[in-house]
């Protein structure tokens, strides 16, 4: 009987260990395409977050550069800007600077870079008494295209005339990019010869600002 059963199944080719001629292997089960679709949405979801992110730092990549550049042609242009305790702002080109009664001064500055030069420029005492709300300033901020700032007290101001610099030994100062201190500098002149004035003479000079 059990001979007979075992024939019974080869006849019904339902015997997964022989597969007689002609016959077709079972084929598995499909993939649930419900399963599929999800992974394939789950995919693009994080491609998408990937490009999103890949755009926001290119961007923030050119936006440094542009400012970056706006630096520098900020610091070419050879524009001062003055802003007094009201917030009001005057700008001053190179030309309009040269107008101004000016001051001419040999000076040492000491520092990282020890120099002494002759100097041509603007009072900043002149250049703060030209700005409509002034009385009651204790210090200034000059600020450098590169963002570095000092700020100097009021007394120092007129005591060893601190001035701007649009000239260096009866040259005009050359501009950042092209490896000069200009083209307008703040000169802090030495007090005595001790005084380490260097960090104080601003480069690239382009703003002073009136602070209480």
């Amino acid at each position: 009987m059990s001979r007979g059963a075992d024939g019974d199944k080869k006849k019904d080719g339902k015997n997964p260990e022989s597969i007689g001629p002609g016959q077709v292997p079972e084929k598995p089960p499909p993939e649930n395409p419900s399963i599929t679709d999800k992974s394939g949405k789950k995919d693009r979801r994080y491609a998408i977050i990937g490009l999103g992110v890949l755009i926001g730092i290119i961007s923030l990549f050119i936006l440094l550069i542009i400012v970056a550049r706006n630096n520098v042609e900020t610091a070419g242009s050879g524009s001062l800007t003055v802003v007094d305790l009201g917030g009001n702002i005057t700008n001053h080109t190179i030309e309009d600077l040269k107008k101004m009664p000016s001051v001419q001064k040999t000076v040492f500055l000491k520092g990282s870079e020890s120099s002494t030069n002759y100097y041509k420029g603007v009072e900043v005492l002149y250049l703060i008494n030209q700005t409509q709300n002034h009385d009651n300033y204790t210090c200034v901020r000059a600020v450098a295209s590169d963002r570095y700032s000092v700020n100097i007290d009021r007394a120092k101001l007129s005591e060893v005339g601190v001035f701007v610099a649009y000239e260096m030994d009866n040259q005009t100062m050359s501009p950042s990019r092209e490896g000069g201190y200009g083209p307008l500098r703040l000169i802090v002149p030495q007090k005595d010869g001790g005084d380490f004035n260097g960090q104080f003479s601003v480069k690239y000079l382009v703003r002073i600002e009136l602070r209480e």
